[in-house]
């Protein structure tokens, strides 16, 4: 079974897929590698335009919805 999901707020449409490639590119941008992610968490705030995320329980950031 294939599955998708979509978020949607203000006009913005990003795919679960679009807000994971966007995480592991920042990872990466700081010098880890994608095969060093053990865990990654993602929390999506319509009201604050954010979306955060969690990565191997200490790696924390943020980017904008």
């Amino acid at each position: 079974m294939k599955t998708q999901i979509f978020i949607e707020h203000n006009q913005n449409r990003l795919g679960s897929k679009e807000i994971c490639d966007k995480v592991k590119t920042l990872w990466v941008e700081t010098g880890n590698k994608i095969k060093e992610i053990n865990s990654l968490n993602i929390y999506i705030k319509p009201e604050d335009n954010m979306i955060y995320y969690v990565i191997n329980e200490n790696f924390t950031g943020s980017f904008p919805l």
